[in-house]
């Protein structure tokens, strides 16, 4: 077969500026957030307390720390993507507040006679992982289930890199999970978040302690970090412990070449 050969092959840069520039209004991507959010409360909340502060600024975080890049606001724009495909059957919602900690509950699905609290996520976990391994989702959809005085919701994880299998062709793997809590578990968890609602509002920094409980509260975060260099962070235990590994295989590295 003779395939087609075009005269000439460009890359379009204004074309593609213009469809990345609409995404991104369109997802709301450096848009400032008034007020406290429920996702800012499940995080490291040191990293979440220099974040307030930026954006209570003239300029907000992007004036210090630049606008996100495509490439990460791409990443956002899959999950919202994959929300929409999923959530066409659904009830959409707007921004909800209570004790002044705002939340976004994804949809409300038909579920038997009712509607169901579900949260979607768009993962390249492995598709082993379990709701006990993902810690944060729980942490995120408990925090709805507890605002909106709910006991169950439901979590649709796409694993968008299936389990990583190299047996079989690229695939994908979608799994429901349905939680269900107990009303003192959520009355716990309630007040756990207006703590840090309180800490996040307040005066003085959170110190960087797994045992203090409040920061970090994954130790993934701080590779991650968007402030921890401009705060001179140096990161949970974990991530230093990452960082003396790799320093050590570089100097290894490079000791090898000058002998070679």
């Amino acid at each position: 077969m003779r395939l087609p050969k075009p005269k000439v092959i460009i890359r379009d840069l204004e074309v593609e500026n213009r469809i990345l520039s609409a995404m991104r209004d369109r997802v709301g991507i450096d848009k400032p957030r008034p007020g406290v959010h429920l996702s800012s409360l499940i995080h490291c909340l040191r990293k979440e307390w220099h974040l307030y502060r930026l954006d209570a600024q003239p300029g907000g975080r992007v004036a210090v720390l630049g606008p996100t890049s495509d490439k990460q606001a791409l990443v956002w724009a899959i999950g919202r993507s994959h929300e929409d495909i999923f959530g066409t059957t659904a009830l959409h919602s707007d921004e909800r507040e209570r004790d002044g900690i705002h939340y976004n509950v994804d949809y409300w699905l038909p579920d038997a006679d009712m509607f169901c609290l579900s949260e979607m996520k768009s993962t390249r976990r492995s598709a082993r992982k379990t709701m006990e391994d993902m810690e944060d989702y729980t942490a995120q959809v408990g925090g709805y289930a507890a605002a909106e005085s709910l006991t169950e919701v439901l979590v649709h994880v796409l694993h968008i890199q299936g389990d990583y299998g190299h047996d079989h062709p690229p695939e994908a793997d979608f799994h429901v999970w349905r939680l269900t809590f107990t009303k003192a578990e959520l009355k716990a968890w309630w007040a756990e978040l207006k703590r840090r609602r309180d800490i996040l509002i307040g005066v003085i920094e959170p110190v960087l302690s797994l045992e203090a409980d409040v920061s970090p509260a994954y130790d993934w975060e701080c590779g991650f970090c968007p402030v921890r260099d401009l705060i001179g962070c140096v990161g949970c235990d974990a991530y230093q412990h990452e960082q003396e590994l790799a320093a050590n295989r570089e100097r290894r590295k490079k000791q090898v070449q000058s002998l070679g």
